[in-house]
């Protein structure tokens, strides 16, 4: 049976809408006479797997897709382009400085909304930024098949006999 003193432990490693979470749960299971010792096993288990997640989740190193590599890229390059600093788009889009050094350094990640964004800071049409992508990613897949395919195939060697 999970006591107290585990729930208050949870506690202290969650965030704090996790804990409101637990609070609002646990009122629920007390007026509807669910077995709390069922049920905070279970929680627990799911806290510890939600902590796990989000431990794995805010890693410094970042698996990024090579299409998420190549958006930031032309989006870089694009801003160099137009001559605006880091600075000034951060003011632009509403974020830090180094957020936009984080995104353009692939240290951290932006959602769609962040990109339409950051494109509209620099006077991109959004429409023309997807377009441009989809072309580098094609010829970045192109070039890519083009160095496997010259690579020379050796024949297996057979054996003397």
């Amino acid at each position: 049976m999970v006591t107290d003193q585990a729930i208050s432990a949870c506690h202290s490693v969650t965030s704090p809408a996790t804990g409101t979470l637990i609070i609002f749960l646990q009122s629920t299971w007390a007026n509807n006479n669910i077995s709390l010792s069922i049920v905070y096993p279970l929680l627990v288990s799911l806290l510890l797997l939600y902590l796990v997640l989000l431990k794995y989740l805010s890693m410094e190193e970042t698996l990024l897709s090579v299409e998420y590599e190549i958006l930031m890229k032309l989006l870089r390059s694009e801003r160099k382009a137009r001559g605006v600093t880091q600075a000034e788009l951060a003011r632009r889009m509403g974020v830090a400085q180094e957020t936009v050094s984080a995104y353009e350094i692939l240290r951290c990640t932006m959602d769609i909304n962040k990109v339409r964004s950051m494109a509209i800071a620099l006077g991109i049409d959004f429409l023309e930024l997807m377009a441009r992508w989809e072309a580098e990613i094609d010829n970045n897949a192109k070039k890519h098949a083009k160095k496997r395919s010259s690579v020379k195939k050796t024949p297996p060697k057979r054996p003397l006999g």
